[in-house]
């Protein structure tokens, strides 16, 4: 999703707020707000093997 897609601000003065504005915590806090955006697991786990 695109950040207009997941929050849309109430006041139009902050429409044109920075994503920096947020810092290093706002993707984890999203998730938490947000579990519907978590990357889903991959179906199958990968194996490691040696040889071709």
């Amino acid at each position: 999703p695109k950040c207009m897609d997941v929050y849309t601000p109430k006041s139009s003065r902050h429409h044109h707020t920075d994503g920096a504005y947020f810092g290093t915590g706002f993707p984890h806090m999203l998730f938490m707000v947000h579990p519907e955006y978590r990357p889903k697991r991959p179906a199958n786990q990968f194996v490691p093997r040696s040889g071709g």
